[in-house]
C-alpha cells in the first residue's frame, strides 16, 4: 500500500508523535506508524476520533480518494456545513476532554497540598488526566515543604543576615506561587485542562505518560 503522507504531516506538522497521538486515540504508537506507512487503515471509529483531533476530514487525512467527491455532494453537503461542525465540535470534546469524575478526583489532588496529591496518585493513576494532576501537586507542593523546612534551618543555624533576607525573599516567591498554584490547579482540573507548571508539569506529564493506560 501507498504510505500516508497526509496523516503523517498533519501529526508532524503540530509536534505530536506517534506515542501522544496512540494516547489520545486509546491505541498503540505501532498502530499509527502502521497507518502512516500504508501497512494497514484505521478502523471507522477511530478514523473519526482523528478527523476530530487534527480537524480534518477523511479525505485530507489521506483515508479517501479525492476522485470520489462529485460536485453534487458538495452542493448537497453546503447548507449543512455549520451544524456539521458543532456537531464534531460536541464529538471531539466528549472524545478527548476528561470526564467529570475525572475532573473532580484530579481538582482534589490539590485540595490538600502534596498528601491529597498522594492519595489521588495512588487511588486513579491509570488515568492519565488524573495521573498528571497528581503528579503536578506532589512534585510542586512536596518542593515547597522542603524549602520551608530549609527556610527554618537557615533562619535558626545561619548568622548572616543577608542569607536571612535572601531566604525570607525566596520564601515569599514560593508562597506566592504556591497561592497561584493551588488556586489554578483546582480550577483548569475541573475544566479538564492540561496546565503545566513551569518545569514540573513537562516532568509530570511525561511520567503520568508512561504510567496511565487511558
Amino acid at each position: 500500500m501507498t504510505p500516508n503522507l497526509q496523516l503523517k504531516q498533519e501529526r508532524e506538522r503540530r509536534g505530536w508523535s506517534q506515542a501522544q497521538v496512540a494516547t489520545l486515540l486509546g491505541t498503540e504508537a505501532s498502530n499509527i506508524d502502521s497507518w502512516e506507512s500504508g501497512l494497514s487503515a484505521p478502523p471507522p471509529y477511530l478514523c473519526v476520533k482523528l478527523c476530530l483531533l487534527f480537524e480534518r476530514s477523511a479525505r485530507d487525512l489521506g483515508f479517501l480518494p479525492a476522485s470520489i467527491e462529485t460536485p453534487e455532494l458538495a452542493l448537497a453537503e453546503e447548507p449543512r456545513q455549520e451544524p456539521a461542525v458543532e456537531r464534531a465540535a460536541v464529538l471531539k470534546e466528549e472524545l478527548f476532554e476528561p470526564a467529570l469524575g475525572a475532573r473532580i478526583i484530579a481538582s482534589l489532588s490539590y485540595l490538600f497540598l502534596w498528601g491529597s496529591a498522594l492519595l489521588v496518585f495512588f487511588a486513579g493513576r491509570a488515568n492519565r488526566f488524573i495521573c498528571f494532576h497528581s503528579l503536578q501537586s506532589f512534585f510542586f507542593f512536596a518542593g515547597a515543604t522542603l524549602w520551608y523546612i530549609l527556610y527554618i534551618c537557615i533562619m535558626f543555624y545561619t548568622p548572616s543576615t543577608i542569607l536571612h533576607l535572601l531566604a525570607l525573599l525566596i520564601s515569599v516567591l514560593v508562597s506566592i506561587s504556591s497561592i497561584a498554584v493551588w488556586l489554578i490547579g483546582i480550577v483548569q482540573a475541573l475544566r479538564g485542562r492540561y496546565t503545566c507548571v513551569p518545569l514540573i508539569g513537562r516532568l509530570s506529564l511525561k511520567v503520568a505518560n508512561k504510567l496511565s493506560v487511558k
